[in-house]
C-alpha cells in the first residue's frame, strides 16, 4: 500500500509480479497513487530498487557539489548514474524495466516487489527471507543513523559496488 503520511509516500506490503514479453511489470494499484515515475539502481544481493523521481533527486542533491572534489563520490556518481534506468508507469499501471540488468540478478519470469516504506525494492522471489535475527534488525538501525549523521558516507555505501580508486589503494 502507499500511505502519504505529512506528505510522504510509503510503499507496504510485497507482491509477486510476472514480466510480460516486453519486461514490464504491473505495478500495484495502490501504489500507483500520486507520481508513477521512477528511478530503479543496483543495489546490494542481486536486487534493485525503485526510488520515485524526487526521492531520487532529493538524495543526491545534499552531495552533489562534494562530488566536484571527491573522487569516491565522482566514482559512486559515474556508477550510478550508468547502471540506473527511468521507469515511468503507462496508464494501465505497467512499467518497462531492463532486461538484461534483471536477467544479470538471476530475474527470469518474475520478480518480488517490496515495500521498503520509501520506496520499492526488486529481486528474484526465490529468495527466501527468514524471520530477521537480533543482529540484522540491530544493522538495519545502525545503517539509518549512519545516514542521519553522514549522508556522503552512506552514499557512497549504499551501493555495495567498489570503486577501485586512489582511495581503495589505501
Amino acid at each position: 500500500m502507499s500511505t502519504p503520511i505529512s506528505g510522504t509516500r510509503m510503499f507496504l506490503g510485497e507482491y509477486v509480479r510476472g514480466l510480460d514479453p516486453q519486461c514490464r511489470i504491473s505495478l500495484p494499484s495502490e501504489w500507483r497513487s500520486g507520481e508513477t515515475e521512477f528511478v530503479m539502481i543496483p543495489t546490494v544481493g542481486k536486487a534493485f530498487l525503485l526510488l520515485p523521481v524526487p526521492m531520487f533527486q532529493k538524495m543526491f542533491e545534499a552531495v552533489s557539489e562534494q562530488a566536484v572534489a571527491d573522487v569516491s563520490l565522482q566514482e559512486a556518481f559515474a556508477f550510478l548514474g550508468s547502471q540506473s534506468r527511468f521507469c515511468r508507469c503507462d496508464k494501465q499501471g505497467r512499467m518497462a524495466l531492463d532486461r538484461a540488468k534483471l536477467e544479470a540478478a538471476d530475474i527470469k519470469d518474475e520478480l518480488k516487489l517490496e515495500g521498503a516504506i520509501t520506496h520499492i525494492r526488486i529481486s528474484c522471489p526465490c529468495r527466501e527471507c527468514a524471520l530477521p535475527d537480533d543482529n540484522t534488525i540491530g544493522r538495519c538501525f545502525d545503517a539509518i543513523r549512519k545516514v542521519k549523521e553522514s549522508p556522503a558516507v552512506a552514499l557512497g555505501g549504499l551501493f555495495g559496488a567498489k570503486s577501485g580508486g586512489a582511495e581503495d589503494a589505501k
